[in-house]
């Protein structure tokens, strides 16, 4: 009967010493996962345009990229998602869509990483904004397009006509548009006069600053201007509809310059997600650049997704996506190239804060945070 109780007092003992280790939590079939941990939100802007196709591939494609050990999920399609990382979530992606420009969003820390134009990031370095470029994102083959009851079917014919007019070209573009730049040094380059004063007479060209909510097209169709310099769509839509005549790429300008080395747009982030949203940052940069190739190497596919998203039809889309150069590193003629966008914007008196006067060797501490870059895949 002893042995009988001692035996029965220690089956009681270990069915209490199991409960205990149960509600404790350490029995694995028992085990309560911890509350999550708090993950960054990564807020992202990008343009409508050929530059930023690859972004609009990842948002639409997300989960059958899952294979790349990184992709995007979807939450709320078009505004929200998961940055999933080997099968764990390791940020929250909110699409910006607010109109105003990305530089004033980042300025009031409403976004943290934007993909734009390289003139329109210097800018905002140059009046304080607390942002740097973290990659190089594309060059681009801009175009030229002249209306076609001007007769202009070349550069030749270009350079020749334009100075004989009794009245100044007026071509359309936006002072924040890293095309509009280049073009103004080209024709600098080749003796002409350019402005942005409509009252300037006796320049060759008048440049026309686009609204942001103005149709270059339908300006073109009223012809209250005479040309587009631009490297979107709308240039080989213009020819498509056949209101004006693609007369030249920058690539076949006879500059002496290679412009496949021109940055045309950057991603920029601000201080403040570089430093303490630095994964989130690193895995974004590596599906951005991934996504990037994936579109060349799937051309017909990336051209379609794009049609559908640009809303324009494919053969416009088509040949002005043929046209963007993927740039994924800061190669030593990126930044060469990148320096002479700084004088030239110096030249023309666009600088008034930190980069007035300075060259990019200067400021490049101030201007570029190339780190992330080094666990690019």
């Amino acid at each position: 009967m002893r042995k009988m109780g001692k035996r029965i007092a220690f089956a009681c003992i270990l069915a209490i010493l199991f409960m205990a280790l149960g509600s404790s939590g350490c029995t694995p079939a028992l085990k309560t996962p911890p509350p999550s941990e708090k993950v960054p939100t990564l807020k992202i802007k990008y343009d409508r345009t050929v530059c930023h196709t690859p972004m609009q591939v990842l948002v639409e494609k997300g989960e059958e990229f899952r294979d790349w050990g990184s992709y995007l999920k979807p939450i709320i399609p078009g505004e929200k998602y998961d940055l999933i990382s080997q099968g764990q979530k390791v940020a929250e992606v909110l699409v910006v869509k607010d109109p105003r420009p990305a530089v004033e969003l980042m300025d009031k820390g409403e976004v943290d990483v934007a993909l734009g134009c390289i003139v329109t990031h210097l800018s905002g370095i140059d009046k304080g904004v607390p942002l740097k470029i973290i990659s190089p994102l594309c060059g681009c083959n801009f175009a030229l397009v002249i209306h076609r009851d001007h007769g202009m079917n070349s550069w030749k014919d270009f350079l020749e006509k334009v100075p004989l007019r009794d009245k100044p070209l007026k071509i359309v573009a936006s002072r924040a548009w890293t095309s509009t730049l280049t073009f103004d040094m080209i024709f600098t380059q080749k003796g002409l006069r350019t402005t942005w004063d409509p009252e300037e007479h006796q320049a060759d060209i008048i440049w026309v600053d686009l609204k942001p909510q103005e149709d270059p097209l339908k300006l073109l169709e009223e012809k209250r201007v005479d040309g587009i310099a631009t490297g979107k769509v709308e240039a080989y839509e213009a020819e498509r509809r056949g209101l004006g005549v693609t007369i030249a790429q920058v690539l076949d300008m006879g500059s002496g310059v290679d412009w496949r080395d021109y940055p045309c747009c950057t991603i920029s982030a601000t201080e403040t997600a570089i430093k303490h949203k630095k994964e989130a940052l690193q895995l974004f940069l590596n599906l951005w650049h991934k996504s990037a190739n994936w579109c060349k190497l799937h051309p017909q596919e990336t051209h379609t997704l794009a049609a559908k998203w640009l809303g324009f039809p494919e053969h416009s889309v088509s040949r002005a996506e043929q046209n963007v150069i993927a740039h994924h590193t800061p190669t030593p003629a990126w930044m060469q190239a990148t320096a002479i966008y700084v004088e030239e914007l110096n030249k023309r008196n666009l600088f008034q804060g930190k980069l007035k006067g300075k060259t990019l060797e200067e400021v490049k501490g101030e201007v570029f945070d190339f780190h992330l870059l080094e666990a690019l895949e």
